[in-house]
This record gives C-alpha cells, structure tokens and sequence, in this order.
C-alpha cells in the first residue's frame, strides 16, 4: 500500500510540476494553448507516470517563442506524443536511453527512423550506390529506368515518364541523388531527395546544381539553411565568415558532409578530366535563367 501511495504521489507531483513550471505563468492565448498542450501529454504520455510529461511540454513551448516555421509546423503536441510512444516502445534499443539526452523532437525523431530494422535496403536497379549511412543515401543512375526509379515522387524531368530528359544530362555530366532515410519534418518534404548535377570537365568541389523534390533550383546554402540551420559568422580573419552549425543538427549535418565528400571524389575520378560540356559562364547563366532571365539549356 506505502508504495501505491508513493507512486500516486510522485505521479501528482510530476503534473503538478511539469504544470506550475510550463502553465501557470502563461498568459492570453499562449496559456489557452499551452493547456491544451498539456492536456494532451498528461493523456498521452505513454511511461504511466508521467515521466516524459515535462520533455515533452519543453519541446513544444519551443514553437511558442520561435518565428521558424520548422519548428512550429514540426513541434504540434499530436507529433510530440506519437514520437514519444515510440521511443517508449524502443527505448531498449536506442543507444540513449535518457529522454533528456535528446535535445529536439526531430534529434528524438531521427534516432528512432535510424533503428536498424526500420531502415529498408535499396535494391539498386540501373544505377550505384556510391553512398550509405544511417540517415541518408546517394544514388548515381547510369540508365533512365533507374533515374526514374531513384527519382519517383519527384518533378524532376530525369524522373518523368514522359519527355525524360535523362539521357541528355547524363551525356553532359553526372548526376546525384541525395536521399534521405527518415522521412523529414513537416515543411520539410521537398528535401526528402536532392539532385546535384555536375556537368563534365569542372573543377574538384564545383557545387554544379542542385534541385529540391519540386524540382526548384537551390543553392547548396539554402539547402544547409532549411535542413540543419546552418548560418555564417564574421570570423576574426578579415573579409571572411565561419559557418556555424546548430549543436543539435551535427550528426545529420556530418552525415550531408560526408556524402559531398564521397560525391566530389566520384566526379573528380570520372568527370572532371572529361571534355568540358558547359561554358565557364554557365553557372551564372543558368542562375540567371532561374530567376526568368535565361533562355539556355531544357528544364532540370
């Protein structure tokens, strides 16, 4: 019985905390939506007791003090407790097993996507594997079924079944299919596969093109700004800056480093040393065709 009262008791404390910290103070409708927050965490906190009541309110306040519309479209109390019950159900098979190891709900979310047997093999058709980890892989296609293979859900006219403009880029450069493994947050999608095109006969590191799955030109920064955050400081160094990664975002930020390494390395064995496709102006016309004023090459 003293230890049925006990867990009542440290169970009421746990509400009653998480609720006086995270509830009480809140004013206007910051409050009427944080009680609905909590309303829903305390019926949806799957530990029994409440222990990820206060994680979990901590997570959403986040989308209460922030303009970024990743963090609001990402931190909704519903996706909060559906990512919590299954780090309940797979805690015993995380590497952290501590909630409050996890910083961020996409961190949370990441670390559980990640698990070995929610990862599924790509069985490659039409193209290679050039690289794999656990949060993303690379495709290079060598034919047009596997381009459309690799590039399904995409508006990528390499991908299309009709008008396929594959085979012209492909006698032109290379091209990368950057795709992701967990299925990314809200607001998120058109970067759950990247194309990067890199035509022949360019230097080591050219950034060539990239595309979002909508098939919108981006520049690698934007890229780097909407999936990790990555901002640049003035450094100490005169006329230079510094990049500067979110803490939380590191790992995912290494693993997107690590496969632009792998990616210049195969176009420095293959392409670089071929016959140039493109004149040396090409990139900043085809920036200028983006922005409506380039009448050149065929859509991507």
């Amino acid at each position: 019985m003293k230890k049925i009262i006990r867990r009542v008791l440290s169970e009421g404390n746990r509400k009653d905390s998480a609720y006086n910290k995270y509830v009480a103070n809140m004013v206007g409708d910051d409050k009427y939506v944080m009680e609905d927050a909590y309303e829903t965490f305390v019926d949806n906190d799957p530990s029994g007791n409440h222990k990820y009541l206060e994680w979990m309110l901590k997570q959403y306040i986040k989308a209460l003090v922030t303009d970024d519309y990743r963090t609001l479209d990402t931190y909704r109390p519903n996706v909060i407790k559906d990512i919590i019950t299954k780090f309940h159900k797979n805690v015993q098979r995380l590497e952290k097993k501590d909630i409050n190891q996890y910083k961020t709900i996409i961190q949370l979310d990441l670390a559980i996507k990640s698990l070995p047997d929610t990862k599924k093999e790509m069985k490659i058709t039409g193209a290679d594997k050039i690289f794999d980890d656990k949060y993303l892989t690379v495709i290079v296609p060598k034919t047009k079924e596997g381009s459309c293979i690799y590039g399904a859900n995409t508006k990528w006219c390499v991908a299309a079944k009709d008008d396929n403009a594959f085979n012209s880029y492909n006698s032109r450069g290379y091209l990368y299919y950057i795709i992701w493994k967990p299925n990314l947050p809200a607001g998120l999608e058109n970067y759950q596969k990247i194309a990067r095109f890199i035509p022949h006969g360019n230097p080591y590191e050219t950034e060539g093109e990239y595309y979002d799955a909508t098939d919108a030109r981006k520049d690698e920064s934007d890229i780097e700004w909407g999936l990790f955050g990555v901002g640049y400081v003035d450094s100490k160094t005169i006329y230079s800056t510094r990049k500067v990664v979110p803490e939380n975002n590191k790992p995912v930020y290494n693993s997107w480093e690590n496969a632009k390494i792998v990616i210049d390395t195969h176009y420095a064995k293959n392409g670089m040393n071929k016959a140039k496709t493109q004149s040396d102006d090409y990139f900043d016309e085809a920036e200028d065709w983006n922005e409506g004023d380039y009448e050149g090459d065929e859509d991507f």
